[in-house]
């Protein structure tokens, strides 16, 4: 399986792994505190699930140095010279400028096929959100993904393959399927807007997916005086939306 496929697939996991755990500890899935820790821990555990696997054997980091992993979104040498200590040729000690800092939520390393970066390169960087986020920290982590894709420095351009933003959003419980399907192409559209205000975005190929996390029209059966009752209060319907900025070769179904 791709690389890319099996990550966006992890996240789609850890989405629905952290509404349930959520619902297990508080009997509320919605519920704002800590759903975003839960949510990265999540994603987090689904990606390194695929480690039993050999061939796609990832390097997991949580809450990661952003400074650090810009620099080893560098080459560690110019291909074709020598490797001279001091010589410019080499990655520089100082990581190249980032418009935020602070940390990523998931940053996974991997060992790159036929890669003649040294030791195992960056694959992906996660952005991760809770329900509803405000625009403004969505923007925030769209354009560092978007920095981090295109940092360059002496030895040569980002070696990222992609990066990835997620989140979860609520709405009322829709009566059918095509009202399902209306909340996800209302969500869809306020991201194209959002991204927008990215400016020109011709050298990355950009994906934004909305899909169904959680979904109960009903409500959940309790026992109440010796009777069965439905607690409508619990009606809810949860979508997850990834937007993902990747290389335009290594776009969905290809390594």
């Amino acid at each position: 399986m791709p690389y890319q496929k099996q990550i966006i697939n992890a996240i789609k996991t850890g989405m629905s792994n952290a509404c349930r755990a959520m619902y297990s500890f508080t009997d509320e899935p919605a519920l704002a505190f800590n759903a975003e820790y839960l949510f990265t821990v999540s994603t987090a555990n689904a990606i390194n699930e695929h480690n039993y696997v050999p061939a796609h054997s990832y390097e997991i980091r949580i809450e990661h140095s952003t400074k650090k992993f810009a620099r080893d979104c560098l080459p560690p040498f110019k291909f074709g010279t020598k490797m001279v200590r001091g010589s410019n040729k080499l990655r520089s000690k100082v990581p190249p400028k980032i418009e935020r800092n602070g940390r990523i939520d998931i940053a996974v390393y991997y060992d790159a096929p036929k890669s003649r970066y040294l030791g195992r390169q960056p694959l992906c960087a996660i952005e991760l959100k809770g329900f509803d986020p405000a625009r403004k920290l969505v923007m925030d982590d769209l354009r560092r993904n978007l920095e981090l894709m295109r940092v360059s420095g002496n030895t040569g351009n980002s070696v990222l393959e992609f990066a990835t933003f997620a989140a979860l959003h609520e709405r009322p419980a829709p009566k059918d399927l095509s009202e399902a399907m209306a909340c996800g192409a209302e969500i869809k559209t306020k991201y194209q807007g959002w991204l927008a205000g990215l400016g020109q975005r011709n050298d990355v190929v950009e994906t934004i997916e909305t899909f169904t996390v959680s979904w109960d029209p009903h409500g959940t059966i309790t026992e109440e005086a010796e009777e069965l009752v439905i607690d409508k209060s619990t009606r809810h319907y949860f979508i997850g939306v990834i937007v993902t900025f990747s290389r335009p070769a290594a776009v969905p179904g290809k390594l």
